[in-house]
């Protein structure tokens, strides 16, 4: 079969893209001209993995044969929310795409049935502006998802039964997660795109439809950095709201002087195909509800304003702790990973406790990190962190979320918000992360780890078990060890059930006695 062109661009061990048009086997029939044109094959590669090689009657193919005009337009027509939305449909219902949309896909039945109708909807649509799949028209493509995810693009894929697919088609890569600078996706794929649609304009000079194709693309570069910010933002469940509510904060980001205004607005590093960096409100506002109220978002950004410091230096002893930890890899859990990061914080000096209850307002006030309160309409909003090397390192505890009129709650808070201070900023520099249900999982799960070994430092609890006069895996053990480290008795049951690897069932057993035989521990409270 004839190859009319073809084109490969990127590196394979990070992203790479090929695409082909060859002569039409069919020549043409049952089809419109610019589809005939367009038929040919491609290939896509994530971290070495070629997730478009598949099996076909036991025969391995490597790439995917199909008009290629629908996959074309997709990639053009998707371009800003495809690499700037993050938000998934729904709910934030998984630390993935992929995974967000097979949990997501159907509608809680508790919902009201214009709400379930919504739901519909808004995935239907999430997923035409970010799942591979909805270009394929007819044809077998890998069943890939595009999204931000903070400063990096997620690629997610799995191996959902594709419609149509015949029992002896299946694909060879059947479940991963990558996550990638911007510029390693957007330069290959745009390149690649832009010399396909040269070419076929060059076969169909009279054709609209690859008129209007080649339009769409020209102006990807000169895209405005405010439609880029507003998907970044992405307050609001449809395209019209996202980029209504972004216009709604710059209107009031207008009261503010103009300099200020940059603070949160501006791009630490925008390419012409895409945001490679971020900036301040792009990062908070992108771990919020996608309906948060236009009261909060302005008591957030005036929070970040207020945290910004120039001529502020970061305490020597801050830094020396703060570095970039991307999330967990597969070979670790989360939980895990956020035990791991707490011990080689609490081997510092400036850290470590004197007894078992650790007092974390000192050390907060020896690495300079500022504490406030913020009242929001939000109370699913636990608190706020801010840092980066022009602002003052903030926690802005939410006043109305449960957990922090209680004392261990909020010191627990306090824990899982340095911890995002000390491993999440966006490539080692910025931070401003809203710790809440729309977070990322992955980091909050790691954080809440990380809090609990920091207030519960494993050779502490040890010290207790053996001092145990009851059972450990007993409420009553629980109510002892909790009471000893003025701790929630359900944090204190999940912390020392993973340092004495129980069982699932040692676990439910035990989680079950302490609703049944419900006891304060002394200065805790509930959590």
């Amino acid at each position: 079969m004839g190859i009319r062109w073809s084109q490969q661009l990127g590196n394979t061990e990070r992203f790479a893209v090929e695409l082909r048009f060859e002569d039409d086997p069919d020549g043409g029939e049952d089809c419109a001209r610019e589809e005939a044109a367009t038929w040919g094959a491609f290939r896509i590669w994530v971290r070495g993995t070629n997730v478009c090689a598949h099996l076909e009657e036991g025969e391995i193919v490597p790439s995917i044969h199909w008009y290629l005009i629908g996959l074309l337009e997709w990639f053009a027509n998707s371009w800003e929310p495809l690499l700037h939305e993050e938000k998934l449909p729904g709910k934030n219902s998984a630390e993935d795409a992929w995974d967000a949309l097979e949990k997501t896909a159907f509608p809680p039945l508790h919902l009201e049935s214009s709400r379930q109708r919504s739901w519909e909807q808004e995935w239907a649509e999430w997923r035409a502006r970010h799942a591979l799949q909805t270009a394929r028209e007819g044809g077998l493509f890998p069943d890939l998802v595009f999204r931000r995810w903070r400063d990096r693009i997620e690629i997610s894929w799995g191996d959902a039964v594709t419609a149509g697919a015949p029992a002896h088609y299946r694909f060879l890569s059947e479940r991963g997660v990558e996550r990638l600078a911007p510029k390693d996706i957007a330069e290959p794929l745009y390149g690649v795109l832009t010399s396909a649609v040269e070419f076929l304009m060059t076969e169909n000079p009279g054709s609209a439809r690859i008129k209007a194709l080649k339009k769409t693309l020209d102006q990807v570069p000169s895209t405005a950095l405010d439609n880029r910010l507003a998907w970044l933002v992405g307050l609001g469940r449809t395209k019209s709201k996202i980029l209504q509510s972004w216009g709604l904060i710059e209107s009031k980001l207008d009261e503010i002087p103009r300099g200020r205004q940059a603070l949160l607005s501006s791009a630490t590093l925008s390419g012409s195909l895409a945001v490679e960096g971020t900036c301040q409100a792009a990062l908070m506002f992108g771990s919020a509800s996608p309906t948060l109220q236009q009261r909060d978002v302005m008591k957030l950004a005036g929070l970040a304003i207020k945290a910004y410091a120039p001529r502020l230096v970061e305490s020597k002893k801050l830094r020396a702790l703060v570095r970039d930890e991307p999330p967990a890899s597969l070979h670790e859990e989360d939980y895990e990973y956020g035990y791991r990061l707490a011990e080689e914080t609490l081997e510092d000096a400036t850290i470590r406790p004197d007894d078992a209850v650790v007092d974390l307002q000192p050390v907060l006030s020896r690495l300079k990190i500022k504490t406030v309160e913020i009242e929001l309409t939000d109370t699913e909003i636990r608190a706020i962190s801010i840092a980066s090397p022009h602002h003052q390192p903030t926690i802005a505890i939410n006043r109305r979320h449960r957990s922090n009129s209680r004392p261990f709650g909020l010191r627990f808070t306090l824990a899982h918000e340095l911890c995002h201070i000390l491993f999440d900023r966006s490539a080692g520099q910025q931070l401003a992360l809203i710790s809440g249900p729309w977070a990322p999982i992955a980091l909050e799960r790691r954080a809440n780890a990380f809090a609990a070994m920091l207030l519960m430092p494993s050779e502490i609890v040890r010290r207790i078990l053996a001092e145990l006069t009851v059972r450990e895996d007993s409420a009553e053990g629980i109510h002892e060890i909790a009471g000893k480290l003025h701790a929630s008795p359900i944090a204190t049951l999940e912390h020392v059930a993973n340092l004495q690897r129980w069982d699932i069932a040692t676990r439910d057993r035990v989680r079950g006695e302490l609703v049944e035989q419900p006891q304060a521990s002394p200065g805790s409270g509930a959590s």
